[in-house]
């Protein structure tokens, strides 16, 4: 059946309110500033990223999560935008619900290309852990691979998962239900048929031109179900964001929650000890790459991202 709908572009994580379904404990303690990060083993020989280095990309601000600055929302310059990191950083590595073990990381001297905001080298003598399984899932610009599978670094020792998500094979009712949650956000989309200066065009899909990125599901019954348009299913255009997973969350009680548009599920932790599970994403796009962090009941978000260009 035909959808009829203009598409969102995707500025940022749109969110509806969920209830919180845990009581609050232990909050972070003060000091030491708390950030969160991501250790990343891009493949890339042109930029030179051919091992492994640490990405700062959050910090607590009060009761919410902000992002350090970049060169998309600062006007500080490549010379200057890393002067508000860290100069080093002691990190819980975090995978699965559980710690790898501690990591140090130590702030580049001086940033050369837009793409180095944020990175900072391992500490000499240290190793870091090195996850190959779901590697494949995680792609960069230009499809550069990710030799390793990204990991959540947090600098306090918050990596549990009590919500305890796991991947997750759909039912045919559960299948339904989210490809009717799609067409409600999405009944048809816009595209880029030529280049540059081209008008949008508007198409229809039907069901069989969907494909379900990932699914997850947690201790309570809750699914986290990501759904995309496959681009070569039907006469599609140049350029879409229709191509890039919306995702939702099917709560047990009935209630659904549509979370936005972002690329590839990562981890789930409790960084705010609020007995609730917090979700990291990565995002990739067209000369950008970067992550998404929600959290509060995954009703908040916060973006970084970085360009090439």
């Amino acid at each position: 059946m035909n959808r009829v709908l203009a598409v969102l572009l995707f500025v940022g994580v749109v969110f509806l309110v969920g209830d919180p379904c845990f009581a609050a404990k232990e909050k972070p303690s003060t000091g030491e500033p708390y950030i969160v990060g991501v250790l990343e083993n891009i493949l890339d020989v042109e930029i030179g990223w051919t091992t492994p280095h640490v990405r700062v990309l959050f910090k607590k601000v009060g009761d919410r999560w902000a992002s350090f600055p970049n060169v998309l929302d600062s006007d500080m310059g490549l010379e200057h935008v890393n002067d508000q990191y860290p100069d080093s950083v002691n990190w819980t590595v975090i995978f699965d619900g559980k710690s790898l073990g501690p990591l140090t990381s130590e702030k580049i001297k001086g940033v050369n290309a837009y793409c180095e905001v944020g990175v900072q080298h391992i500490s000499r003598g240290q190793k870091a852990p090195r996850i190959k399984i779901g590697a494949s899932d995680f792609s960069y610009f230009l499809d550069n691979p990710s030799f390793s599978r990204p990991l959540l670094l947090a600098s306090r020792p918050y990596f549990q998962d009590p919500e305890k998500w796991k991947p997750a094979a759909l039912t045919t009712g559960e299948k339904k239900k989210a490809l009717e949650q799609f067409e409600k956000i999405m009944p048809t989309f816009e595209g880029y048929f030529s280049g540059e200066g081209e008008p949008l065009q508007t198409m229809n899909y039907q069901d069989s031109d969907l494909r379900f990125k990932a699914a997850f599901k947690s201790k309570a019954g809750d699914l986290l179900v990501g759904l995309h348009i496959v681009k070569d299913q039907v006469r599609l255009p140049l350029y879409s964001d229709a191509f890039e997973p919306r995702w939702f969350v099917l709560r047990e009680n009935g209630k659904i929650q549509y979370l936005g548009v972002a690329t590839q599920p990562m981890e789930a932790a409790d960084l705010d000890q609020t007995g609730q599970s917090d979700w990291l994403f990565q995002n990739t796009g067209y000369d950008k790459d970067g992550y998404v962090l929600l959290y509060d009941g995954l009703t908040k978000a916060v973006t970084f991202s970085w360009i090439y260009h």
